[in-house]
């Protein structure tokens, strides 16, 4: 499955014409969500408002286009003003289906990697218990959430642009600035979870590793004050292990294997660019499974200790 998902990842972004032969089910996806979108605009489908501010940082294509890099990132701004925010996220590919909290012993197949990877930097880097819950359904997530800790005054929501049932105060979608849409049609013809339009209606729309000018300059229908730019670097390796850090990475001056996830292009970007002496050898995907990563890296480790 991972292998039938990453090839058609790939023909997306290459605009491959074959692709033009999953179109009808495209049309049948539009449909499903257009239908489900009126559906709780005029109350069918009942929504669900939060006792407190809702934040929801989502994308509209499949894939790896940065949000947990600004979902920490809003998060430490919310702390240093004084806030107390809660993070909400689905614990993809988790054993997670009712309401669940992370902690900083929780298992990775029951709360999932992302949420686990959050609360476990807040905890050892900023000494901070920040409430996290996953679960699959944003609305149920949050209510548990701020059930348990009723001091919270902000919540985000890592994902859920397209669950409804939440009722959001400020919708902020992440674009891959270098790979965009793709061919700009709709699962599974395409990348897109929603047309390309919803960027038209959200409160900001923040560029991953692309000029703010340039794509103000080539989409005029937007409205500047809502388009910020976003990047980010590495400039320290840190050892997993032992929790040692490596600040000089000139120092390193070999062949290395670079691991990483659904868009592993944006972690070779930035390992290129930060150090000459860095030769990546090759480059491995890893699933979201935590039991297949677990075989996959250690695998990994027996090749490449020979």
């Amino acid at each position: 499955m991972r292998l039938i998902h990453e090839a058609l990842n790939t023909q997306y972004y290459k605009k491959s014409s074959w692709v033009f032969i999953l179109l009808p089910l495209s049309f049948i996806y539009f449909l499903i969500i257009s239908l489900r979108s009126w559906a709780y605009k005029i109350g069918i489908f009942k929504s669900i408002r939060m006792d407190v501010p809702v934040v929801v940082i989502g994308n509209i294509t499949i894939g790896g286009t940065g949000k947990t890099p600004l979902v920490i990132w809003l998060l430490e701004k919310l702390i240093k003003l004084g806030m107390k925010p809660g993070l909400i996220c689905s614990g993809y590919n988790s054993n997670a289906k009712s309401p669940q909290e992370v902690f900083i012993d929780s298992e990775v197949s029951n709360v999932g990697d992302e949420a686990l990877m959050i609360k476990l930097r807040f905890q050892k880097l900023h000494n901070i218990d920040t409430p996290i819950f996953v679960g699959k359904k944003k609305a149920q997530v949050g209510k548990a959430l701020l059930k348990s800790y009723p001091d919270i005054d902000i919540l985000i929501s890592d994902d859920g642009l397209q669950h409804y049932e939440l009722q959001r105060d400020f919708e902020i979608v992440v674009v891959d600035g270098v790979r965009k849409f793709g061919n700009e049609f709709l699962i599974p013809a395409g990348p897109l979870r929603e047309r390309v339009s919803k960027i038209n209606k959200v409160d900001a729309l923040v560029l991953n590793s692309y000029p703010r000018k340039k794509w103000s300059d080539k989409n005029e229908n937007l409205n500047e004050n809502l388009l910020f730019g976003m990047t980010y670097h590495g400039n320290v390796l840190a050892n997993c292990l032992h929790g040692n850090r490596i600040s000089n990475l000139d120092v390193l001056k070999k062949e290395i294997v670079a691991i990483g996830g659904i868009n592993k292009d944006r972690i070779l970007r930035v390992l290129e660019s930060g150090a000459d002496s860095i030769c990546i050898s090759s480059a491995i995907t890893l699933s979201k499974n935590p039991a297949e990563e677990a075989n996959n890296i250690k695998k990994i480790m027996q090749d490449y200790a020979k």
